[in-house]
């Protein structure tokens, strides 16, 4: 079954960073950053994502900080250069930063190995995560858990998952959503039915959800 989506966070403006590598000229590196954003401003389309990673590619000229690195990562993602994306992050999260700050990319990390088929490497992060108190949102990491036990067939165990991430957050639509799906599949329907419900309650608009119920009906 083919992953519906995996959780990248596009821009991670809000954080601070506490280290960042050798400057050359930190404000023509801020103009350029801000360059590079203002190319997805109305698109991200393959050509403004080329030109923001033009401008970010600048911007490391002159500062290699983390977020200028997690948002070049985001744009290779975004072109569908994974292994260049995944040698980013690699690079990224050998700087310094704050733990939560790293919780938050080593999940973006394991989405994008999810995306190349290294399942094993992107359980690992996600299993590690769960448990890490630095990583503000566990269920995010519970889901994308889940959605590679119900790619591998392990129905049982994305359960659990899932139901663990409803626990934490009762008002996560995905969570819902995928129980739903995990119960639909070992045809569970009315289990099934049940979390479609919630979903569509925190959701009226959720096209996956309002399709399954329509279909078990």
């Amino acid at each position: 079954m083919k992953i519906l989506c995996w959780f990248l966070f596009v821009c991670l403006g809000g954080f601070l960073f506490t280290g960042c590598g050798k400057v050359k000229n930190k404000n023509l590196a801020q103009d350029y950053y801000k360059m590079s954003v203002l190319e997805l401003e109305e698109t991200s389309s393959g050509a403004a994502c080329r030109h923001s990673l033009q401008y970010i590619n600048l911007a490391l000229e002159h500062e290699v900080s983390p977020h200028y690195l997690a948002h070049k990562a985001t744009l290779l993602f975004l072109l569908n250069q994974k292994e260049e994306s995944l040698s980013c992050f690699k690079r990224l999260l050998k700087l310094r930063m704050l733990p939560t700050v790293r919780a938050e990319i080593e999940n973006n990390y394991a989405c994008l190995l999810a995306k190349c088929g290294k399942m094993e490497q992107a359980k690992q992060i996600f299993e590690g995560l769960e448990k890490n108190k630095n990583y503000l949102t566990p269920q995010v990491a519970l889901v994308n858990l889940a959605k590679i036990y119900l790619e591998g067939g392990e129905h049982l165990f994305a359960r659990q998952r899932l139901e663990r991430a409803v626990e934490l957050a009762p008002d996560y639509v995905d969570a819902h959503y995928y129980l739903g799906l995990v119960c639909f599949s070992s045809g569970k329907h009315d289990l099934a039915l049940q979390s479609l419900e919630r979903t569509i309650d925190l959701e009226p608009g959720h096209s996956g959800a309002l399709a399954l119920r329509s279909r078990i009906s």
